[in-house]
C-alpha cells in the first residue's frame, strides 16, 4: 500500500468516529477504555494491511517473549518490504483517556479523547470567554453595547446577591439629559453608598451587566430623580424612584436572584420611601388619598403617607400583616392608657366627635389604631386619622410622626399593604405583649 494512500484511509476513518469516541470513551472505566484502544488496533490493521505482529512490536517492550516472535515474522516474505520502517504506527491509551496513533515525525496521526464529552473539532473562535469581574470591564462592555450616542449616568457594581461574584446595574440616557445631575456620598465610605439626584426627572434606560455580557432591562422610563443603593443582610439591591405627580412617587427595586439573573423583588413598585428603621425592620410607605371623606363630593380626598413593615424572608420580601384586636386588650398593657389619653386630647383640640373604628398589631410589635373624626357631629363628612404604638423591650412607646410632629397622622391603616406576601402575627396578642 502506498504511503499516501494509507495516511488518506487513516484520516477518513479516524475522523468519522472521533465524534462517537470522544463522548463515550469519558463514561468508560480503564477495562473499557483498554477494549475500545483493541479495537482501534483492529480497525487500523484492517485498514493498513499490517499484521498484527508489527504493531504488536511497537507497544511492547522488547524484554517481553513476544518480542522473539516478532523479529521472526519480521522477515516473513508476506511483509509489506517497500513500507519504511519508519512509516509503522503507535497506539496509546493514557490514563487520563487520551489515545494517541503516532508514527514518525512527518507521517504521524494523533487522535485525543476529551474526557469531558465536549466536542473537540469546534472552533476555537465559538467559545464564550467571560468578562473579567471588575467594575472598568464591566464599563466597557456596556459602553460597547449602547452605543456612542449613550451615556452611563450611573451604575453600580457590587456582589449583589452574595455569591462571591459581582455584576453591574447602571442607568443609561442620552446624553443631553444628564445636566443638573449630582451624587451625594453621605459617609463618604463606600462605592456603593453614592446617592444619584437629577433635579430634571430625566429619561432612561436600565441595563444590567454580568460575566456573559451587558443587556437591556427596561426601555426608556421617564420621571426618575434619585438612585441609591439598598442593603439587606448579605442581600444588595439598587432603587429608584419615579415621580407619577407633584407629591407621590412609586419606589422600584432590581436585584440579583441565586442563579445569578436580575429581577425586581415583590415589594418593587408597590409603594414609596424604603427604608431600614432604627428597629432594623424595613419601612414601605403607602401613598395613598384617604385624610377626609366630603359627602357633598362623595369620595376620598386628601394625600397621606403611612409605613408599612417588612423582613427579609430568606429568598423574597415578607410584610407583617395585622391582625384586629380590640381596645380592652389594649389596656391591658401597661402604660397604653396613659397613651391613648396622649393621642386622645391632641385629636380633641380639633375634633368633638372622635371614635376608634380598628386597631391592628403585628408580630413585630406594632399597635395600628385607626380613628375616625368629625366636627360638629356631622353625620356625613370625616377625617380619618390614626396613631402608632411600639412594643419594645417590654415598654409601649408611641411612634409619632415626625420626631417633633404631632402623635397623630392622617390617613387610614389597612392590615396588610401587600396581600399575598403578608403574614399575620403566629403569636396570640397576650403572648407577644406580657
Amino acid at each position: 500500500m502506498k504511503l499516501s494512500d494509507l495516511r488518506t484511509r487513516i484520516y477518513n476513518t479516524f475522523g468519522q468516529t472521533t465524534q462517537r469516541v470522544s463522548k463515550k470513551f469519558s463514561e468508560m472505566g480503564i477495562g473499557g477504555k483498554i477494549a475500545m484502544a483493541a479495537s482501534i488496533v483492529g480497525l487500523f490493521v484492517f485498514i493498513t494491511g499490517k499484521n498484527l505482529p508489527d504493531l504488536f512490536r511497537l507497544i511492547v517492550p522488547p524484554t517481553s517473549p513476544i518480542e522473539d516472535s516478532i523479529t521472526e515474522d519480521k522477515s516473513d516474505k508476506n511483509n509489506d518490504t517497500n513500507d519504511d520502517k519508519s512509516n509503522g504506527a503507535n497506539i496509546d491509551v493514557n490514563i487520563d483517556g487520551t489515545i494517541n496513533i503516532n508514527g514518525d515525525e512527518n507521517n504521524g496521526v494523533k487522535i485525543e479523547v476529551n474526557q469531558t464529552g465536549v466536542d473537540t473539532n469546534e472552533d476555537d473562535d465559538k467559545s464564550t470567554k467571560g468578562l473579567t469581574i471588575s467594575p472598568s470591564d464591566y464599563r466597557e462592555e456596556l459602553k460597547r453595547a449602547i452605543g456612542s450616542d449613550m451615556y452611563i449616568a450611573v451604575d453600580y457594581y457590587n456582589d449583589f446577591n452574595d455569591d462571591e461574584g459581582c455584576e453591574m446595574f447602571a442607568l443609561v440616557v442620552r446624553q443631553k439629559e444628564i445636566s443638573g445631575a449630582e451624587y451625594y456620598d453621605y459617609d463618604d465610605s463606600s462605592y456603593m453608598d453614592r446617592v444619584f439626584y437629577c433635579g430634571n426627572k430625566i429619561t432612561g434606560e436600565i441595563w444590567f451587566v454580568d460575566q456573559d455580557g451587558a443587556r437591556k432591562l427596561e426601555e426608556k422610563t421617564t420621571d426618575w430623580s434619585v438612585w441609591e443603593p439598598f442593603q439587606v443582610g448579605n442581600r444588595k439591591f439598587f432603587r429608584y424612584g419615579q415621580d407619577y405627580t407633584a407629591s407621590g412617587s412609586i419606589t422600584f427595586l432590581w436585584g440579583v436572584n441565586e442563579e445569578g439573573q436580575p429581577y425586581q423583588p415583590n415589594i418593587s413598585g408597590k409603594g414609596c420611601g424604603l427604608y431600614i428603621n432604627n428597629y432594623h425592620e424595613i419601612e414601605l410607605t403607602c401613598s395613598t388619598i384617604d385624610a377626609c371623606y366630603s359627602a357633598e363630593d362623595g369620595f376620598l380626598l386628601g394625600h397621606t403617607w403611612k409605613p408599612y413593615y417588612f423582613y427579609w424572608g430568606g429568598k423574597n420580601f415578607k410584610e407583617y400583616g395585622g391582625k384586629s384586636i380590640f381596645i380592652d386588650q389594649v389596656y391591658s398593657i401597661s402604660g397604653s392608657e396613659e397613651l391613648l389619653e396622649q393621642a386622645y386630647s391632641e385629636l380633641k383640640n380639633s375634633y368633638n366627635n372622635i371614635q376608634i373604628k380598628d386597631i391592628y398589631y403585628r408580630e413585630n410589635g406594632i399597635i395600628n389604631i385607626n380613628y375616625e373624626c368629625k366636627v360638629n357631629n356631622s353625620d356625613s363628612d370625616y377625617y380619618n386619622h390614626n396613631l402608632t404604638l411600639h412594643y419594645v423591650d417590654g415598654t409601649l412607646k408611641i411612634v409619632p410622626w415626625e420626631d417633633f410632629g404631632p402623635l397623630c397622622r392622617e390617613g387610614k391603616y389597612t392590615s396588610e399593604l401587600i396581600t399575598s406576601i403578608a403574614t399575620p402575627p403566629e403569636s396570640s396578642f397576650e403572648s407577644l405583649f406580657f
